[in-house]
């Protein structure tokens, strides 16, 4: 432990404090006999005084016979002098002792971050979904054994006495990643139990890179006190639940699907955008993939109800991405879209990507129609792969606060911005003020800046072609 400027290091049991705490949960009346006592007094003296590392054993050797005690001394600690040595020692020999179906339940922990609050019902399910147990009972069954093993630790139990959450020590979450064969399990993850919506009180879900998982459960919206369910980097999700918009207390979602696929009818990728729209607690970053046709269409036959991301006052970052797909009729139905997809004005952050559109949204602050890019504390914006569009507005090059301007693999665009920024209203020293970091990266048919004035980028001091 370090405190100012001096090291403290933590001192263990004592020899007699080791003694007795390994005697009383080892030992039983009728297996006390001399040589087993003597045999246990050098095992603890092993444990170096550590009260994990004796409690890990007792729970091996708690009711073995004398032979299964010296095998363990003989083959496990006998050799061992190191300190650290030894705690690896004996926590990875207990794992050793754990079924194959017990030590796959076990590595799955490791997906969780260190310290972590596990809710032990919703272990258990993702669990189940994995295919690692059958049903609920059998996984009970494997999280008593892991607490019995002291594996796990911690717990929290309800009004009832029964345990709701746990965790699990550094040490044993270290053997967790260990014995792992790698991080890819939670990317296999393709559904999630039903079940799942019973937890009813449960404030996070984090579901991040599980990128073959294709749906959430329908009734997520069940989880009412849920303030983060994070699906960033799940990109097999082909849509978001129905009536997700109504869970008033989700603060973190990281990433929104609409229209990508499982739309049976316009009418309802349009609700998927709706549902968008009440998020409007929603802090931080989100990246919107949209598959366009459909949505586009609706709403260009009158039915949008727009402003779906302006009144998302606390999100700082927007990525908002179109999906591959057919040309035909793309221009026209996405750049409907995009007009109804403006931030508040107050993001600092924004991607678009594969946008087919050639112009940029008409977003207007609110009762100005001058300003056709009204995004005033913007700071970084960046454009990729929009393979029609042409140039952008001229107010981009009056953002205040834009310091990174990224424009990569723009086939068509011509121009920087659309006019000369010395006949845009503001004359030509504000033009890209702030502006300290400019990628154009194949750009082929860029003619650059639109007329003579180029005033603003002396600031520049990172360019890059």
């Amino acid at each position: 432990m370090i405190g100012g400027n001096q090291v403290h290091e933590l001192q263990g049991l004592s020899e007699m404090e080791s003694w007795n705490l390994f005697q009383r949960m080892a030992f039983q009346a009728k297996e006390r006999d001399d040589d087993l006592v003597a045999l246990g007094k050098k095992i603890v003296k092993k444990c170096i005084n550590v009260p994990l590392a004796i409690r890990v054993v007792e729970s091996l050797l708690r009711g073995q016979s004398k032979s299964k005690w010296l095998s363990f001394y003989d083959k496990g600690l006998e050799s061992v002098s190191e300190r650290n040595d030894t705690l690896n020692r004996i926590l990875k020999l207990s794992y050793d002792q754990l079924s194959p179906s017990l030590k796959t339940c076990f590595s799955y922990c490791a997906i969780f971050p260190k310290d972590w609050t596990i809710n032990k019902q919703m272990l258990i399910w993702l669990w189940m979904a994995q295919g690692y147990i059958d049903f609920d009972n059998l996984g009970k069954e494997y999280f008593l054994i892991f607490l019995q093993r002291c594996f796990f630790q911690d717990v929290v139990d309800d009004e009832f006495g029964q345990i709701v959450c746990f965790k699990m020590h550094d040490l044993l979450h270290d053997i967790a990643e260990q014995v792992a064969d790698d991080l890819s399990w939670s990317i296999h993850l393709k559904i999630l139990p039903k079940s799942i919506t019973k937890l009813v009180n449960l404030h996070t879900l984090d579901l991040h890179c599980c990128s073959r998982l294709e749906n959430l459960p329908n009734d997520v919206s069940n989880l009412v006190d849920l303030s983060t369910l994070n699906v960033a980097g799940c990109d097999a999700l082909s849509r978001m639940p129905r009536g997700i918009g109504m869970m008033n207390c989700l603060k973190n979602l990281g990433h929104f699907v609409v229209g990508v696929r499982g739309c049976s009818s316009s009418k309802q990728c349009f609700d998927g955008l709706e549902d968008l729209k009440h998020l409007n607690k929603l802090k931080g970053s989100l990246e919107i993939r949209i598959g366009v046709l459909k949505i586009a269409k609706f709403l260009k036959d009158g039915h949008s109800g727009g402003a779906y991301l302006r009144c998302m006052e606390q999100l700082k970052k927007i990525v908002i991405r179109f999906k591959k797909g057919k040309e035909y009729g793309r221009k026209e139905h996405e750049q409907a879209l995009l007009e109804e997809m403006q931030p508040h004005h107050d993001i600092r952050k924004l991607e678009l990507e594969g946008y087919h559109g050639e112009t940029m949204p008409r977003w207007h602050g609110r009762g100005d129609n001058s300003t056709l890019f009204y995004l005033p504390n913007l700071v970084t914006l960046k454009i990729y792969k929009c393979c029609k569009l042409l140039s952008l507005p001229s107010e981009v090059a009056q953002l205040p606060h834009l310091k990174k301007l990224q424009l990569v693999e723009l086939q068509n665009l011509e121009y920087v911005v659309n006019r000369d920024p010395e006949t845009s209203g503001s004359g030509e020293g504000s033009s890209f003020s702030s502006l300290v970091e400019l990628r154009f990266h194949v750009l082929p048919k860029l003619k650059g800046w639109w007329g003579r004035s180029e005033s603003g980028l002396h600031a520049v001091n990172y360019l890059s072609f």
